[in-house]
């Protein structure tokens, strides 16, 4: 019934990278962010 909707999305899903990979991606701090010896800015 929904096999027209549904092949698209699972061809478009397995295009995508995985979660652990868009984060490194897009979102990892770079390494001097947890090198800091500064103050902390929390609180």
């Amino acid at each position: 019934m929904f096999e027209h909707i549904r092949k698209p999305l699972v061809q478009a899903m397995a295009q995508m990278p995985s979660h652990v990979d868009f984060l490194n991606s897009y979102c990892k701090a770079p390494d001097s962010a947890w090198n800091s010896r500064g103050r902390s800015t929390v609180g």
